[in-house]
């Protein structure tokens, strides 16, 4: 959904590294879904665990 400045991502199972930069003049959202959690970020480096039986784990390394 790029018109509202929102990009979104469904994502059911395996791992994901994202790195999410900010942006100082735009409002930019970027929303990572899982079955059971979804995290709304900018700024922000984090890995993403989906496991087979549809349990999250999401851990953040650098940003909050």
């Amino acid at each position: 959904e790029t018109k509202s400045g929102i990009t979104k991502l469904d994502f059911n199972l395996g791992m994901i590294w994202t790195k999410v930069k900010r942006y100082k003049d735009t409002i930019m959202r970027f929303q990572l879904e899982t079955p059971t959690a979804m995290a709304g970020v900018h700024g922000t480096v984090y890995q993403t665990v989906v496991q087979k039986d549809g349990s999250s784990e999401v851990a953040v390394f650098e940003g909050e």
